[in-house]
């Protein structure tokens, strides 16, 4: 395989259930969320209804990918479907939007999170994502406490790290 995602789950408000575990595939993209969203009615009216009913869980990051899916349709492209995403969500109670989709052709790591927002039990770098590229040209993206402190380069909140295929990882910043 060229690329692959994991995704260690920390339930938060859902069940631990088959249907309710990342990654999702949906129109050939995969998708997995670190973090917590409130769900609501506003919500579920902005996402396409077919993407509503083919949710096979009951989690609140299955949406966040069924958002990004109705924004990707409407906009055409990845970095402005995460865009609209993100500025969509903005006003909402969201602890952390972090999460990474892989396409065919690309990788995309959403870094957007508010820190003060995190577990209780965990200081307020818990969801800071760092990445490297090794001399052997493989990128990797990962979560704090994954790896030892300090290594890789942070990717700041409100940026996009996009890794694509054939050629050189870029930081996209959402918003200047």
């Amino acid at each position: 395989a060229d690329a692959a995602i994991l995704h260690l789950r920390w339930r938060t408000e859902s069940q631990v259930c088959i249907p309710n575990t990342h990654p999702w595939l949906k129109e050939g993209i995969a998708f997995c969320h670190n973090g917590a969203l409130p769900v609501t009615d506003a919500l579920l009216a902005e996402i396409d209804e077919d993407l509503v009913q083919s949710c096979d869980g009951d989690t609140d990051s299955e949406l966040y990918f069924s958002l990004l899916l109705t924004h990707l349709r409407r906009e055409g492209n990845m970095v402005a479907a995460i865009r609209r995403t993100l500025d969509w969500l903005e006003p909402t109670a969201y602890s952390s939007l972090n999460a990474m989709v892989l396409s065919n052709s690309d990788l995309w790591i959403i870094s957007k999170h508010r820190p003060e927002r995190g577990p209780e039990e965990f200081d307020s770098t818990y969801y800071e994502l760092r990445w490297q590229t090794n001399p052997a040209g493989v990128t990797s993206a990962w979560s704090n406490g994954i790896r030892a402190a300090g290594l890789g380069t942070l990717l700041p909140s409100g940026s996009v790290l996009h890794i694509p295929k054939s050629g050189i990882p870029e930081v996209i910043a959402l918003h200047s």
